[in-house]
């Protein structure tokens, strides 16, 4: 069974950035971005291997894969965090974005000015029954792929105020 899902941070009627997609195919999982954006790609397969790259560095006849790791095959109930994407306040612009009833976009709100909207993309075996990762930190989901019988692919999202300013701080 295919299943495609698009989101993007903002308003279908508003300032919005980042369209980005994931499609589960097969126990396999891809997250790219959309357009405009920098052509990156992310794979999770059903035989553990993940790959991130950029679809852009295809065409100059480079390996897209700028980074190759294996998700172990253990039913510890450890959590992987694979990618994060972290939108800040004012990166949003207005531009057209086509949505159409067999394409619906799930839209996550911009974050007040000094906050990110942060989306963590979780890689876990079965949690108990109306569990999700980060749920004790406030983390809300937006979906959850079944990619095999013990193995889930979530993204989850939350607004943050401490991650931006922790990253300035620190920096």
């Amino acid at each position: 069974m295919r299943t495609a899902f698009r989101f993007c941070f903002g308003s279908p009627d508003g300032p919005h950035c980042g369209l980005w997609k994931l499609l589960a195919q097969n126990g396999q999982a891809y997250l790219s971005s959309g357009s405009p954006g920098p052509g990156v790609k992310i794979s999770f397969h059903a035989d553990g291997r993940c790959h991130y790259g950029n679809r852009e560095l295809e065409k100059l006849g480079v390996s897209p894969h700028l980074d190759v790791w294996r998700w172990p095959h253990d039913s510890t109930g450890q959590l992987a965090i694979p990618f994060r994407l972290f939108t800040p306040a004012g990166e949003a612009e207005v531009a057209p974005i086509r949505t159409t009833p067999s394409k619906p976009i799930e839209w996550i709100p911009l974050p007040s000015e000094g906050a990110v909207a942060e989306v963590t993309f979780v890689l876990s075996h079965r949690l108990p029954s109306g569990d999700w990762p980060g749920k004790a930190d406030g983390m809300k989901p937006l979906i959850r792929l079944d990619l095999a019988p013990d193995r889930f692919y979530w993204a989850v999202w939350r607004l943050n105020q401490e991650i931006l300013v922790n990253r300035c701080d620190s920096g």
